[in-house]
């Protein structure tokens, strides 16, 4: 991952970083096939109102029980190179 330098010298990435590193795996999650159907590929907007950011969403989508699986599965083909961690 790439920190700005804000965050390099932290051992923990700034708000802005980590948010652009849930979008990312996010996006590697829709594209590796195993997202279902009836989740949003663009949930900053079809949930524009009551958005809390990417790291909510993807905590949300990992930690909901029947996506937890799906979501395991990609990680194991290698969707998600660098894990999600905090």
């Amino acid at each position: 991952m790439v920190r700005c330098p804000e965050c390099v010298e932290s051992t923990s990435a700034c708000e802005t970083c980590a948010e652009a590193t849930a979008r990312s795996a996010w996006e590697r999650y829709c594209q590796s096939g195993a997202k279902p159907v009836y989740l949003p590929a663009r949930p900053d907007v079809v949930y524009a109102d009551a958005w809390r950011g990417w790291r909510d969403w993807v905590r949300w989508t990992i930690a909901e029980p029947r996506l937890r699986a799906a979501f395991e599965i990609a990680v194991l083909k290698g969707a998600f190179p660098d894990t999600l961690t905090s």
